[in-house]
């Protein structure tokens, strides 16, 4: 499948999951009547609606979504875009009001430990024992 737009995704059904954030230009599309869009409630319904082609597109976390896949034993039946409808960076928080003691330094800490796991490798063998290596992003 060619996709560099979401206009190249016209005429098909699409699923979306309702609480999920999706782009303006997503819903614009919608709106516009280039693809159908299939509403439910629940990420974990998508990909049985794609299995039975029921949907023929679902916008999903890529690495959860191909590894889920290669557990329950469907990776060869679906394929993913290599270019994301969406994409954000997700930071991992710790709350400034939390009364956890030594959380500045335990915030500190886990940035040190993830430098660290980046610059030695241990973090990318870890995406590499799921099958996910291909989506290392670092």
């Amino acid at each position: 499948m060619h996709y560099q737009s979401l206009e190249d995704l016209k005429g098909l059904r699409v699923g979306a999951t309702q609480g999920f954030s999706y782009t303006q230009e997503f819903w614009a599309a919608v709106a516009a009547g280039i693809w159908h869009t299939d509403l439910v409630t629940q990420n974990a319904l998508q990909i049985q609606k794609l299995l039975h082609g029921r949907i023929d597109t679902v916008p999903l976390p890529a690495m959860v979504t191909l590894y889920g896949a290669r557990q329950g034993g469907y990776a060869e039946r679906i394929a993913y875009l290599p270019k994301p409808m969406k994409s954000e960076a997700y930071y991992n928080t710790f709350v400034k009001a939390s009364t956890y003691p030594g959380l500045a330094a335990l915030a500190e800490r886990y940035d040190k430990e993830l430098r660290r796991m980046k610059e030695d490798g241990s973090l990318r063998a870890i995406y590499r024992k799921y099958g996910l290596e291909a989506h290392y992003p670092f």
